[in-house]
C-alpha cells in the first residue's frame, strides 16, 4: 500500500539538483542553512525528501527554495512510480489447509507482545505528516521550539480546514518572506483552536487564550496566530504572551489604533498573494510581549522594512456584513451574537477613526442585536461586555449630538449600560471587568462635567476621580502597564478639569494632573502605543497650559505649545484628523494667551490660523458641538487683535 503525504520525485530532485548547480544532496542541505540562517544544515530533511519519502508540506518547500523552484515541480507522480510487480492475494473461496493445534508458551506470548509492539512502533514511525494522527505524534517526539536568537511566531490549524489550506498558506508566506526571514522563528503545530462550542462567548475566548498561552510558554515562541476558514476566506486571530487585557496600539491600513488582542481579527482570502499580507505580519511583530533588549532590537528590525496599506478594518466589516444577512437569530442565535459582536466593536472603532457618526450609529445597532439575543440572566459575560461597549458608543456619539440637551442623553445612556454592569459583577470574581467599568464610568461624568456649569460640573467631576482612583487600585502597573497608564491619564483630565472651574483655587489640582499625566507617561511610548502615549501627552500639555495661565507664565505658555506639537506627531491631519484638530484649537488658545500675557500682538496671527484649521474640520466632518465652539473661539480673537476688550477671549467657552 502505497504511503499518504506529500513526496517529491528523486528523478526530478537530481534535475534541480545540477541545474542549481550544486552537486551533492550534502551541498543543498548547506545551501538551505545559509538561506535560513540555521547552526547545522538539515541533511536528515535532504535525505528523506531524496528517499521519496512522505514530508510536512514546509519541508518540501524549504529544498524548493534552496534549488530555485517550486515546490509542485518537484511532486511524485504516478508516472514517477514503477509498475505493480506484487502477487495478487488468495482468491475468496480458496480452503486453506487445516493445521496443527499449537500450545503458546508465556515466552512465545512475550516474543508476540513484542513483535506487535515494534510493528505499532514501526507504523507510528512512518506515519504521514500531513495526517492529524501523523502530526501528533510527530509533534509528540518532536516539540516545536523557537530557533534561539529569533522571535518566535506559531500557526495553529484552523478550524474548517480539512486539507490544513490556511497554516501551510500563512507559515509559507512568512517562511518565504525575505524581510523576516532574518528575524523570526516560524513553527508550526497540529492544534487547532475553536470558538465553536455552545456556551458564553466571551468563557470560550478566555479558555482557548490560556490554551494558546500554554502552547506558547513550551515552545518559546511569542505570538500565535489562530482562526477558522469560511470557503475561501480566513479569519486570523492572534495570541500573545502579553499580560492582562489591555488594548495594544497596532497599525490598521497604515494608521494606529488601539485594540484589544481579544478582538483582533484580521480577514484573508486564500487566494491573496504574499505581498497583501503585511499587516497580518505587522499585527504579529506588535503584539509581541517581548523580555530582552535583544528581543526589541530584532522586532524594531523587522517592523523598520514594513509599511501597511490594507484597510483590513473596513473589509473585515464587509466580510461580516455578508455573514450577518446570511443568518437567521432564531435559527442560529449563538452565530447571530458572534458576528453583531464583531460588527458593534469594528464599527466602534471605524466611527471614531473616521470620525463618523453613521458608523457609530451601526456600532450601536449591532450591540443591542447582541443583546437580543444574549441576555444577562443566560449569558452574563457577554451582556456584560456588550453593555461596555454600547456605552463607549454612546460616549463617541455625543461630540456628534446638535445640542447639548441631545449629549447629555447620550452620556445619561452610557453611564445606564455601566451602572448595569456594575451592580451586576463583584470585584473579587472579575477584578479586572471591574476595574474597566469604574473607569468607564469616570469618563462618563468628566464628559457630563465639561457640559454642566456651576457647583454641579465640580460635583461631577469629584465624582469622576473618585471613580477612576478606585480603578486605578485595583491595578498592578507591572501586570498591567497600559491600563494603569490610560487611568493615570484619566484622572489627569478630570483633575485638570475640575482646576480649571475652580479658577485660582484649583492651582494644587492642575498641579496633581500634570503629576499624573507624567506618571503615564512612564509606561507609554509613541512606539509601542503611540495613540495610548499621544493621548497622555495632549492632556500633560493641556494641564501645563492651563497652569501657565492661572500663573500668567509666559515661559510655561512656550513649552505648553511644544509639548502639543510633539503629540501632532501622531495626531496627524492625515491619519486622525479629528485629534489633529483638537489640538489645533488648543494651540489657536495658547497662542492667543500667549499675545495677551506677553504684551506680543504678533501671536494672534497664528491662534488664528490653528483655530482656522480646527474649524475647518468640524465642520467638514459635521461635528455641530465642535464647531460652534471653535467659531466662538474665532470670533473672541479676533475681537482681541482688534483692542475689542469687552468680547476678547482667548476660548469658546
Amino acid at each position: 500500500m502505497r504511503k499518504r503525504g506529500v513526496r517529491a520525485s528523486r528523478e526530478k530532485l537530481s534535475q534541480a539538483l545540477a541545474d542549481a548547480g550544486l552537486r551533492t544532496q550534502n551541498a543543498l542541505a548547506e545551501r538551505i542553512a545559509d538561506i535560513e540562517d540555521l547552526d547545522s544544515p538539515p541533511r536528515d530533511l535532504v535525505n528523506r525528501v531524496f528517499r521519496e519519502k512522505p514530508v510536512d508540506p514546509l519541508s518540501l518547500e524549504r529544498v524548493a527554495r534552496a534549488l530555485g523552484v517550486k515546490a509542485h515541480t518537484l511532486y511524485l507522480s504516478s508516472a514517477d512510480l514503477p509498475p505493480d510487480t506484487g502477487r495478487s492475494s488468495a482468491a475468496a473461496d480458496e480452503v486453506a489447509a487445516p493445521r496443527k493445534r499449537r500450545i503458546v508458551t508465556p515466552l512465545r506470548a512475550f516474543g508476540g507482545a513484542c513483535l506487535i509492539l515494534i510493528v505499532a512502533a514501526a507504523v507510528i514511525w512512518n506515519l504521514p505528516e500531513d495526517t492529524p494522527l501523523g502530526c501528533s505524534v510527530s509533534e509528540m517526539l518532536h516539540p516545536p521550539q523557537a530557533t534561539k536568537g529569533r522571535l518566535g511566531i506559531m500557526i495553529a490549524r484552523f478550524v474548517n480546514d480539512p486539507d490544513n489550506a490556511a497554516q501551510f498558506f500563512l507559515a509559507n508566506n512568512f517562511i518565504a518572506d525575505p524581510r523576516l526571514d532574518p528575524y523570526v522563528s516560524v513553527l508550526t503545530t497540529c492544534r487547532t483552536l475553536s470558538l465553536n462550542s455552545p456556551g458564553d462567548v466571551g468563557l470560550q475566548r478566555s479558555i482557548v487564550r490560556e490554551r494558546g498561552r500554554q502552547l506558547l510558554q513550551e515552545s518559546g515562541a511569542r505570538v500565535l496566530l489562530w482562526g477558522r476558514v469560511e470557503g475561501n476566506r480566513l479569519e486570523v486571530r492572534f495570541i500573545s504572551t502579553r499580560q492582562g487585557h489591555t488594548s495594544v496600539t497596532v497599525e490598521i491600513g497604515g494608521r494606529p489604533i488601539a485594540i484589544e488582542e481579544k478582538r483582533l481579527q484580521i480577514p484573508l482570502l486564500l487566494s491573496q498573494s504574499a505581498d497583501s499580507l503585511p499587516d497580518i505580519k505587522m499585527a504579529a511583530l506588535q503584539l509581541m510581549s517581548l523580555q530582552t533588549p535583544a528581543q526589541a532590537k530584532l522586532r524594531a528590525r523587522a517592523m523598520h522594512s514594513y509599511s501597511t496599506s490594507i484597510d483590513w478594518l473596513r473589509a473585515s466589516i464587509v466580510g461580516d456584513e455578508n455573514l450577518r444577512r446570511s443568518i437567521d437569530p432564531r435559527l442560529n442565535p449563538r452565530r447571530w451574537a458572534t458576528i453583531n459582536s464583531e460588527l458593534c466593536y469594528n464599527y466602534r472603532l471605524l466611527g471614531e477613526y473616521d470620525a463618523s457618526a453613521k458608523e457609530l450609529r451601526s456600532a450601536e445597532a449591532a450591540c443591542k442585536n447582541v443583546l437580543e439575543v444574549r441576555p444577562r440572566a443566560q449569558f452574563p459575560l457577554q451582556w456584560a461586555q456588550t453593555e461596555i461597549n454600547l456605552a463607549s458608543v454612546y460616549v463617541r456619539l455625543h461630540v456628534f449630538a446638535d445640542n447639548r440637551e441631545d449629549s447629555v442623553k447620550l452620556l445619561r445612556k452610557a453611564e445606564a449600560s455601566l451602572k448595569a454592569v456594575d451592580a451586576a459583577i463583584k470585584r473579587p470574581l472579575a477584578p479586572q471587568m471591574w476595574a474597566i467599568v469604574q473607569r468607564n464610568l469616570g469618563i462618563v461624568y468628566v464628559r457630563l462635567g465639561e457640559l454642566a456649569t456651576g457647583k454641579k460640573s465640580e460635583q461631577l467631576f469629584e465624582r469622576a476621580i473618585a471613580l477612576t482612583q478606585a480603578s486605578l487600585e485595583a491595578q498592578n502597573p507591572a501586570f498591567q502597564p497600559l491600563d494603569w497608564a490610560v487611568t493615570q491619564q484619566n484622572i489627569c483630565l478630570a483633575l485638570h478639569d475640575l482646576g480649571t472651574r475652580r479658577g485660582k483655587a484649583g492651582i494644587e489640582f492642575v498641579r496633581k494632573a500634570i503629576d499624573h499625566c507624567r506618571e503615564a507617561l512612564r509606561w507609554l511610548s509613541p512606539q509601542q502605543s503611540a495613540l495610548d502615549w499621544a493621548m497622555a501627552q495632549n492632556n500633560l500639555a493641556v494641564s501645563e497650559a492651563i497652569l501657565a495661565q492661572m500663573q500668567s507664565d509666559k515661559s510655561n505658555l512656550t513649552r505648553a505649545i511644544a509639548a502639543f506639537k510633539k503629540t501632532q506627531t501622531v495626531y496627524t491631519e492625515q491619519d486622525l484628523p479629528m485629534n489633529w484638530a483638537m489640538i489645533e484649537t488648543n494651540l489657536g488658545e495658547l497662542y492667543c494667551h500667549l499675545a495677551r500675557i506677553g504684551s506680543e500682538g504678533a501671536a494672534f496671527e497664528p491662534a488664528l490660523v490653528h483655530t482656522g484649521h480646527a474649524l475647518q474640520v468640524f465642520t467638514a466632518r459635521k461635528i455641530t458641538r465642535y464647531r460652534q465652539y471653535v467659531e466662538r473661539q474665532l470670533e473672541a480673537i479676533e475681537a482681541c487683535r482688534a483692542g475689542d476688550t469687552a468680547r476678547c477671549g482667548c476660548s469658546g467657552s
